[in-house]
């Protein structure tokens, strides 16, 4: 279970609506001549005002659940009698079971390759150390694998996925190890399929959180370990204060990856970018040779110029994967470096966003046309996407986005599910033109959900910020503490939170949690402008619904 699901956008909002309590006169509150539906409104010319709350109230609204393991053990007796645990003790990565020798050979005989390649500094095989990367934070408990790898280099990744499939090992990909979709976790022998392969974690987030720019800002290119929060911040100081990256929402203040967010299709909040999606990609995908052998296939659609395959006709030229390693360290270094373009073909040719989503989102909701926008089956678009780990990403290349030039958030309340699936269709999705940016939907058990658990990060956020390294730093001592092995370790932070959820100040403001009190169904939307008169549109459907 999920403690906090869907919680933090309604924590977050809070500090929008203090901030903007500075500006009394600016603050108001309407009941719209619908009585089943109440509106409150945080309007403001200052843009950091408006700008905290949009991101506060979609942010959380991507559902995150930190106090999972209290939820479980605080459950009603009754529910437990039907429960079989097993003991959960000794708790590590790796199993007690005793290996035979071949076996134990076979393991440490990969290990030493990985090494080799990698450094001992960047592969780690005890289980303690382990059990932080084998560990989700939702889903994915005690996970086995022999190793973890943080490769310093494209390289280094590629030499140590073939050690890897020539031993008949599992490959699991793996960026910040939030543990929000249990993916990124090795969870061996669940459907009984890898039982006695050995599994090795491949993480990408320590070396290469790398991304630059190209096309004067209008595209970026990320490795695998690029963080979303790190890429947001990073358009200013690049010099494009008008454009933002995809990601600037969501679970941002755990800084995720943004090749997880395409494997993932991650991105359900966003209405006018749509998921997270691009054909422009360097990955690793494995396939059999005429003698049956595994082999690595590197497939390359960047459509960067100098990062061709055509770029590189002699040995002595390199790669495409050794170029990239040479710009990433470049970029990390702090050298300066000229804006490679796209190709001809990358930008007439392959998508780096999901440019057909406002239409899907608009178009399908008619009833003559009802159909699912986003799913996990979704298999448009080249392998990377929505890939779960079934290839190894390497590299993408995304679009930035024009910042609208103004925002504002409304939390809306209706008194049936019926109501607000009519404001979604007759007004948010109303036309692709001036959709809004973001939107989310919570019931009054996430409200609660809240008040009982979610106060103590909401209050955190708060005060230092959504985009604030303190909250990434105290999440790792978290998983740490986590990993000790002791039998209370895994729930020892979370009932502390529990706890001291109690003295915290209020999640939400007084009007906003009466509005909870009174409506059983929630909205969240903030809505940009772009000169265009978008939100003039917008709030005039709001009137006229």
């Amino acid at each position: 279970r999920q403690i906090l699901s869907h919680s933090l956008s309604a924590t977050m909002m809070q500090r929008g609506l203090r901030n903007s309590r500075l500006v009394v006169s600016r603050r108001w509150k309407s009941t719209i001549k619908n009585p089943s539906i109440k509106i409150s409104n945080e309007g403001s010319s200052s843009y950091s005002k408006m700008v905290l709350i949009g991101a506060s109230s979609a942010c959380g609204l991507m559902g995150f659940g930190l106090g999972s393991s209290f939820v479980d053990n605080s459950s009603s007796s009754s529910e437990h009698q039907d429960h079989h645990l097993p003991s959960g003790f000794p708790s590590s990565c790796c199993s007690c079971d005793e290996k035979s020798p071949e076996q134990q050979e076979k393991e440490k005989l990969l290990v030493s390759k990985l090494t080799d390649i990698c450094g001992s500094e960047n592969v780690i095989s005890k289980p303690l150390e382990m059990k932080m990367y084998c560990k989700g934070a939702r889903i994915g408990k005690d996970g086995k694998a022999v190793a973890v790898i943080t490769p310093g280099s494209l390289r280094q990744v590629v030499q140590s996925l073939q050690i890897i499939v020539d031993a008949n090992g599992v490959i699991l990909p793996q960026g910040a190890n939030t543990g929000l979709t249990g993916g990124s976790t090795p969870r061996e022998g669940e459907d009984g399929d890898d039982e006695g392969r050995i599994c090795v974690v491949v993480n990408m987030k320590k070396h290469l959180n790398a991304f630059f720019p190209i096309d004067n800002g209008k595209r970026v290119v990320c490795l695998a370990g690029a963080g979303i929060a790190d890429l947001a911040a990073a358009m200013k100081p690049w010099g494009f204060p008008d454009r933002e990256s995809h990601s600037i929402l969501g679970s941002t203040f755990l800084n995720p990856t943004v090749a997880a967010g395409v494997a993932y299709g991650s991105g359900g909040t966003q209405l006018r970018k749509g998921p997270a999606y691009t054909d422009r990609s360097l990955y690793v995908k494995i396939d059999k040779d005429k003698w049956g052998n595994f082999v690595l296939n590197v497939a390359n659609t960047l459509g960067v110029e100098g990062l061709q395959d055509s770029d590189f006709v002699t040995p002595e030229c390199g790669s495409a994967i050794e170029q990239l390693d040479i710009y990433a360290r470049d970029v990390q270094g702090q050298y300066q470096r000229a804006m490679a373009s796209s190709t001809e073909e990358g930008l007439k040719h392959k998508s780096s966003n999901a440019q057909d989503y406002k239409t899907k989102v608009t178009t399908n909701t008619s009833p003559q046309n009802q159909k699912v926008n986003r799913y996990n089956a979704d298999t448009s678009g080249i392998d990377v996407n929505r890939s779960e780990g079934k290839v190894f990403i390497l590299a993408t290349v995304h679009d930035t986005f024009p910042s609208p030039d103004h925002k504002k958030s409304y939390w809306i309340s209706f008194d049936s599910l019926q109501n607000a699936y009519d404001f979604r269709e007759k007004v948010a999705l109303h036309n692709t033109h001036d959709l809004p940016i973001s939107m989310e939907y919570m019931n009054n058990d996430s409200i609660d959900v809240i008040c009982s658990a979610g106060k103590v990060l909401a209050t955190l956020i708060t005060n230092v910020g959504m985009g604030s390294p303190l909250i990434g730093m105290l999440w790792d001592v978290k998983l740490k503490v986590e990993s000790l092995p002791f039998t209370w370790a895994s729930t020892i932070c979370d009932t502390f939170m529990y706890h001291l959820n109690n003295i915290m100040p209020a999640a939400l403001p007084s009007d906003i949690q009466k509005m909870t009190n009174e409506y059983s169904h929630h909205v969240s939307v903030t809505v940009g402008d772009w000169n265009q008169d978008e939100m003039k549109h917008f709030e005039e459907r709001i009137q006229s619904y």
